[in-house]
């Protein structure tokens, strides 16, 4: 588990204080099982897919984060499809709180 300090550094660096305060604070534990379970079919192996690299992903990591795009397309180019998108914002690791308005847009953009 991630304490609520931790937190607000690494998955909320880009708010303001009290908003990755009261996010940091409704975070709960999960399942350590989460991170061996493996995928049977992830959706990007047969559907367009995005991904969005935040530049500022202190609990991802932007190095991290750009291997994991490039996986996604590789492994759909190498099915013979194409359509995945990486895009890069300038963002942390929530984007959808710190600039909903700028993922909206990637979204849409990529319909």
């Amino acid at each position: 588990m991630v304490s609520a300090r931790q937190a607000k550094r690494r998955m909320y660096g880009d708010l303001a204080p009290d908003r990755a305060a009261e996010n940091a604070a409704s975070l709960r534990p999960s399942s350590a099982s989460i991170f061996r379970a493996r995928s049977t079919q992830p959706a990007w192996l047969s559907k367009p897919a995005t991904y969005v690299v935040c530049s500022q992903d202190r609990a991802l990591g932007v190095g991290r984060a750009r291997t994991m795009a490039r996986r996604m397309v590789r492994s759909q180019l190498a099915r013979g499809r194409a359509g995945n998108h990486v895009v890069t914002i300038d963002a942390g690791h929530s984007p959808f709180y710190s600039v909903p308005a700028l993922v909206a847009e990637v979204v849409l953009d990529q319909r």
